[in-house]
């Protein structure tokens, strides 16, 4: 994925393998495994902070983690997006122990495994996650998925930019979740931001406007954060 969409990539496992722990199948301690993600996230902050999109290549199975991941992203009013392997608890077994057979990857642990399955939380409903089904060819799937048509958009930054109105077609990006205006010059806003049901910040600070439309209150009261 990064490869085709151009992006970073963290990667635990490659974090662990610079480390020099979990070689040949050792226990990594969860001492280690703090370092491993103090590492990963001190990764991740620093290509947000240069602007970049990155691919943060770990479990994540507890909602916990991905809510503390899109707050790293949030605070560089970078945008998140949960990607879902949709595969069955059987099908993920089988996979396991194919690979502690093969040793293609770092072997996971009988009783890592289990704490996966135990507390695995799938996405819910607000987290906007992506499902892959590994059916599908994964390049197949990314052209589908990120490079094909305005429903693939999850941010949009348009600020500086001196402008004194905004497209009414911005609400044809319907997975849009972020949209930065502000230090415009804006003296109205269309109505079809209102319906951007996946919107969860609108930023229009700096700007022209005599008057709030009432939609404003909407999009707040389904949870996007509005600065104005």
């Amino acid at each position: 994925m990064e490869r085709q969409l151009g992006i970073a990539l963290v990667e635990l496992d490659a974090i662990n393998s610079a480390r020099g722990v979990g070689l040949r199948g050792e226990a990594i301690s969860p001492e280690e495994w703090d370092r491993t993600y103090a590492e990963a996230y001190r990764q991740l902050d620093t290509f947000l902070a240069a602007g970049q999109s990155v691919l943060f290549d770990a479990a994540s199975f507890t909602k916990a983690q991905r809510d503390f991941l899109r707050t790293l992203a949030g605070k560089r009013w970078a945008s998140s997006l949960v990607i879902y392997l949709d595969v069955s608890e059987a099908e993920a077994r089988q996979r396991w122990l194919q690979n502690r057979a093969t040793g293609a990857r770092y072997d996971v642990r009988d009783e890592d495994f289990a704490q996966v399955v135990n507390f695995f939380e799938p996405p819910a409903p607000e987290e906007h996650a992506v499902y892959y089904r590994p059916s599908q060819p994964a390049d197949e799937w990314i052209q589908q998925t990120f490079l094909a048509g305005d429903n693939t958009v999850v941010a949009v930054s348009l600020r500086y930019c001196a402008l004194t109105s905004l497209p009414e077609s911005l609400g044809n990006l319907t997975r849009l979740t972020h949209l930065d205006a502000r230090a415009n010059r804006l003296i109205s806003l269309p109505a079809s931001i209102g319906d951007l049901t996946h919107l969860e910040k609108l930023d229009l600070r700096w700007n022209k406007l005599s008057s709030l439309p009432e939609w404003l209150q909407r999009l707040e009261q389904r949870g996007c954060t509005v600065f104005t």
